[in-house]
């Protein structure tokens, strides 16, 4: 009779890493809803890039955190497929901007529609660094610690950057 070698334990799902993989899938769709809002209404040529930027990075990010989700038999939010689907609802989560937010920044024009939808990202940023910060602080699979960490030096990044712009369009930061 020869040993069969010893399967390695698979380590327990955290769910801290699936709620965190969950909702940073709506998180992340609704900036890109904030960013289809504001698509033809930026009139800054910095606001456009970093909005472009935001959209490059964020929907690759979506469907990593889905593919994450499924691998892990987790419930994939809606989110994840349709971004741009209306908000069904996201709680107290950080920095989510409120169904009458888009609503006033859908109706803003020119310099203020720029500087609305770089206020409404930073805070929508910063919710997104709450959240990775409670990742790394209960989670523990190191896929979702990486992608935590991702998101805190990107968008503390893109943070520093809309501010440097709001100061430049003569708003307060």
């Amino acid at each position: 009779m020869t040993a069969r070698p010893a399967t390695p334990a698979t380590p327990a799902l955290d769910p801290d890493d699936a709620r965190f993989m969950q909702e940073m899938i709506i998180h992340h769709a609704q900036a890109l809803r904030i960013i289809a809002v504001v698509a033809n209404l930026l009139t800054d040529r910095q606001a456009k890039a970093i909005a472009n930027r935001i959209e490059a990075a964020q929907r690759p990010e979506i469907d990593a955190m889905a593919r994450w989700l499924t691998a892990h038999q987790q419930k994939v939010p809606l989110e994840a497929t349709y971004p741009l689907m209306p908000d069904a609802g996201h709680g107290a989560m950080p920095g989510m901007a409120s169904p009458g937010q888009l609503e006033a920044l859908a109706r803003t024009r020119g310099l203020a529609a720029d500087r609305m939808f770089l206020t409404l990202m930073i805070t929508h940023h910063e919710g997104a660094l709450v959240m990775a910060l409670e990742q790394r602080k209960n989670g523990t699979d190191e896929r979702a610690t990486e992608l935590s960490d991702d998101i805190s030096v990107t968008q503390n990044a893109e943070i520093q950057h809309m501010r440097q712009m709001l100061t430049r369009l003569g708003a307060a930061s």
